[in-house]
Order: C-alpha cells, then sequence, then structure tokens
C-alpha cells in the first residue's frame, strides 16, 4: 500500500513538472523557448581625420648679391655708324670683379644705321678683358667703375667706365667722378665713338639652336713633341669625357710670327660617355700596298671596338701611322666595306651612286678618294669610296652633293647666306652636311656633300659662320673663348676649322673624322 501512495505521489509531481518521458510527451504543452535578448550593434567608433601635414613653404632661391661686374654683362651697340654698321659688343662676366668684351659688326638695312638687320655671319672676335673693376662712384646720375684694361694683345693699361641711363662710355681714368658726370650730361652715347648704348637684340655670335640637345665644353691644349705623349694626352683627355675633334691645328703663338699647332677636345655634357685612343703603325714601301693594309688594320681593330679616327702620316718613312678610338661605355664593333672605281669612270653620277650603295647596306662614309693600289685583280689608279657599319646602329645612309656657287668672276664662292639656306633646305628632308672642303677629292670642283641616317629622328640645326673660328692669327685664348662661348649655346664644331656648327653632338665631317663613336 505504501508503495502504492509513492507511486502515486511521484506520479502527481511529474505531471506537475509537466511530464516525465513517458509515451504521453507530445500531448503535454512545451515550455516556449525564450527570445534571446538581441546583442546590441557596437556604435563603431569614428575614424579621427587625420591632421594634415603642411606644405612646407619652399625657401626662396636667394637673389645673388649684384657685383660690379654685373652692370657690363649683356649686349651693347656701339655709337660710331659708318655705312649702315655699328659695332656690336657683347659683355661675358668673368669673375666677380673681372669682364671680357668681344666684339662683331651688326649690318643695317640703311645707311644711317637704322631699318632690318642684316644677317653678316661675322665670327665674334675678343677685344678686351677688364680686370680690377673697382668699386661704383656716384654722381647725380651718372656712376663709373675704374678698370684695368687689357686688349686682345695682351697690352693693360688703366682706364675707366662710366654709366647713364641706357649709355656706357670709356672715359679718362684720372678723370674725379664729378668730371666724369659732366661729360655724361654733356654727350649721347649713340653718337660718340667711345660709347656704347645697351641693346635688347642680341649679335649673331649668340644666336641658339631652337632645339639644344646638350651644351659642349672645348679644350684647346698643347701639341706633344712625341707620339706617346700625344697618345697620353688624348687618353688622359678621354677619361674625363673630352673626344679629340682635331690634331695640330695652326693658331697665332704669342710674342712670335710663327703659328703654333694645338690639339682641340671637346665634350658632351650631357654624357658620361669616355674615350680610348691607340695608334696603330703599318709598315710598307710598296705603294700599290698602302691603301690595303690600311683597310686590313681598320678592320682588325674595329673587331676590338676600335674605330678609325684619321691618319697620323707617315713617320719615319714607309711607318704610316693610324689613330683609332673607343667609345669605354658601349660593346660596339665595326666592319668596313668598300668600292674599286676605275679612275676612268671616276665621275660625279658614278661616285654619288656607290656612295649611296654602300649607304643602302648601313655602311656610312668615312673616307673617298683616288690612290694607287690593287683591286684585288689588278693595280692601277682607283676611285675607292671606304665606310664603316657599326654593330650599334641598324639604318641606312644616302647621300646628296650640291657644286659650290661661283662669284660673278668664275671663283668659287663659299657663301654663308647661301650655306645657310642650303643647310636649312636640308635639314628639313633629314640630311646633314659632312664635306664642305673636298675631302672627296673631287676633281676641278668644289661642293657640299650631305648624309642622311634613316634611324635619326633628331632635330637637324646648324650655325654658319663666314670665317673659321680656330684661325692662325688669333691667339689660343681667344679662339678657346670663342668655341666655348657658342659650346654653352649648345653647338657643337661640324668642320674641322669650324666654320660650321650643330645641334647634334655626333656630326662631324670627312676632315676631322669620328668624335663621338657610338
Amino acid at each position: 500500500m505504501k508503495n502504492i501512495w509513492t507511486q502515486l505521489a511521484l506520479s502527481v509531481t511529474c505531471a506537475l513538472l509537466v511530464g516525465c518521458g513517458s509515451d504521453n510527451d507530445s500531448d503535454s504543452t512545451p515550455t516556449p523557448t525564450p527570445t534571446p535578448t538581441p546583442t546590441p550593434t557596437p556604435t563603431p567608433t569614428p575614424t579621427p581625420t587625420p591632421t594634415p601635414t603642411p606644405t612646407p613653404t619652399p625657401t626662396p632661391t636667394p637673389t645673388p648679391t649684384p657685383v660690379v661686374a654685373d652692370r657690363f654683362v649683356g649686349s651693347w651697340l656701339g655709337g660710331f655708324c659708318f655705312e649702315g654698321r655699328r659695332s656690336n659688343l657683347t659683355v661675358y662676366k668673368a669673375s666677380d670683379n673681372s669682364v671680357r668684351f668681344t666684339t662683331e659688326t651688326r649690318q643695317f638695312e640703311k645707311q644711317d644705321c637704322t631699318g632690318a638687320v642684316i644677317k653678316t655671319y661675322v665670327v665674334a672676335t675678343d677685344d678686351a678683358l677688364l680686370t680690377e673693376i673697382a668699386p661704383t662712384e656716384t654722381s647725380g646720375t651718372t656712376t663709373a667703375n675704374r678698370v684695368k684694361y687689357t686688349d686682345r694683345y695682351r697690352n693693360a693699361v688703366a682706364s675707366a667706365y662710366a654709366f647713364k641711363g641706357d649709355g656706357m662710355c670709356a672715359v679718362s681714368e684720372t678723370a674725379s667722378i664729378k668730371d666724369i658726370q659732366t661729360y655724361m650730361d654733356s654727350v649721347d652715347p649713340s653718337k660718340v665713338v667711345t660709347c656704347y648704348t645697351r641693346t635688347n637684340v642680341e649679335g649673331y655670335s649668340l644666336l641658339k639652336p631652337t632645339v639644344a640637345k646638350a651644351t659642349a665644353s672645348y679644350r684647346l691644349l698643347d701639341n706633344q713633341t712625341s707620339w706617346a705623349n700625344f697618345l697620353a694626352q688624348a687618353n688622359e683627355q678621354g677619361g674625363q669625357g673630352f673626344a679629340l675633334a682635331g690634331s695640330s691645328l695652326d693658331v697665332k703663338k704669342a710674342n712670335s710670327d710663327f703659328p703654333e699647332p694645338k690639339n682641340l677636345y671637346i665634350k658632351n655634357n650631357a654624357s658620361t660617355d669616355t674615350y680610348s685612343y691607340k695608334i696603330a703603325d703599318v709598315k710598307t714601301n710598296v705603294v700599290a700596298n698602302v691603301y690595303l693594309f690600311w683597310l686590313a688594320e681598320i678592320k682588325k681593330q674595329g673587331e676590338s671596338g676600335f674605330a678609325y679616327k684619321s691618319s697620323l702620316g707617315e713617320d719615319p718613312s714607309n711607318n704610316y701611322k693610324y689613330l683609332f678610338v673607343k667609345n669605354d661605355k658601349k660593346s660596339v664593333t665595326y666592319s668596313y666595306d668598300n668600292r674599286f672605281i676605275l679612275n676612268s669612270n671616276a665621275n660625279r653620277t658614278n661616285i654619288l651612286a656607290a656612295f649611296n650603295e654602300l649607304g643602302a647596306q648601313g655602311c656610312k662614309l668615312i673616307y673617298a678618294g683616288s690612290t694607287f693600289t690593287n683591286n684585288g685583280s689588278s693595280n692601277g689608279t682607283f676611285y675607292v669610296p671606304t665606310c664603316v657599319n657599326s654593330s650599334a646602329h641598324n639604318g641606312t645612309y644616302s647621300y646628296r652633293y650640291f657644286e659650290m656657287p661661283t662669284s660673278d668672276a668664275g671663283f668659287y664662292d663659299d657663301n654663308p647666306t647661301k650655306l645657310d639656306l642650303l643647310l636649312k633646305q636640308q635639314a628639313a628632308e633629314g640630311y646633314h652636311l659632312i664635306d664642305k672642303d673636298n675631302a672627296i677629292q673631287f676633281f676641278n670642283t668644289k661642293g657640299y656633300l650631305f648624309e642622311r641616317d634613316s634611324e635619326s629622328t633628331t632635330s637637324i640645326e646648324s650655325k654658319v659662320f663666314k670665317a673659321d673660328a680656330i684661325y692662325k692669327l688669333d691667339l689660343p685664348s681667344e679662339i678657346q673663348n670663342r668655341l666655348q662661348d657658342q659650346g654653352n649655346l649648345g653647338w657643337f664644331i661640324n668642320v674641322k676649322l669650324g666654320s660650321v656648327y650643330s645641334n647634334t653632338p655626333t656630326y662631324f665631317d670627312l676632315n676631322t673624322g669620328v668624335i663621338f663613336p657610338n
């Protein structure tokens, strides 16, 4: 009985607790699942706006403090007019208290020096060097500086220059500043032979290329007394990036009636290339072998990366010296080709056809002339165009020739105005000058040979002068300055003595030979 009550009590308890796992569980009311409390979405912490870094105010480039030399620098027109011409003075700063004067002639359309300026292609000459420029003295609107004046022949005297407005006059170095003021108040600098007027129209010597690809640095150095010393000089300069442009160029020797030889080097300031030189000796006493042995030598040197530069002559007898150059920064080799044209067939048509035949094969002309040699089957006098093919070049070359115009008297006239026009016309079609001094040895004629490189897309510009930059009656310092003034503008010497410049560093003429090998 007790067990029955116990079971009953358990059953009631179990029922009150909503089922205890019997077969009737499905009939019981389930306990509802409690709704979970939603997890609150956290409020995102805002990303702080970064404090902008203030752009630093650039430190302005300080304006250089003017020095006494700056007063002279610029272009000036001489006060004396003669038959439509005035002196055109260009003043270059040499140091804080020294300047260099150069002069050229400016030709005007009218006899009274008015009207348009006519281009005359004159070469600028060093006129004077002013040194020891003293501090500026002032009286009223006049200022003056006392100087040491050295002329182009190295004669030095004390002098002074006065300024008022746009005028500058040479005045007595012993005059007081008051007396100088009185003089400047009394003259018109544009009408006095010892005066100049500042002008914004620069002389022809200051003409820049429209597209300057680089500037050039020039060095005119002493010729050497031995081939070993010459080679040492060339390699020393080459190691500094200065390539040999010409050797044994005659210039005036100071205090002498005789010229002295100099070697000209040039550097492309946009390039880090350096250059090595070697001299090869070729011996033969057989005239017919001279050309053939030379050809064999340049082929051998080309295989090792040395390009033929020029002949150094015969020294001693039957020993021929040849100069070669290598670009140290480029792995380039050179091969050579030629043609033998029997002298009786060596007319201009056949010669130009040979130039262009070789050029079409990517072979660039380096030599052309008549010589007694062997063409492989017989000895004879042949015209032998010879060319070089660089492993770095994949284009072709083409050539044009124009005969030099003649004067009314029938003489050949290397007219700078006509040459300037011809250079521009040919440049428009991609041609540049490679010979104006008959290096190609055309018989009884003079003219201009042009070359076009199919690989070149460069803008070709030239600058022509009516005289050579390297002149045997000019002192080395004057020639150095003349060349460097053009180099600073972006002009590279394009013919041996510098009557034509180019804006393209790699151009050279046949008389000069390669300068910057590539």
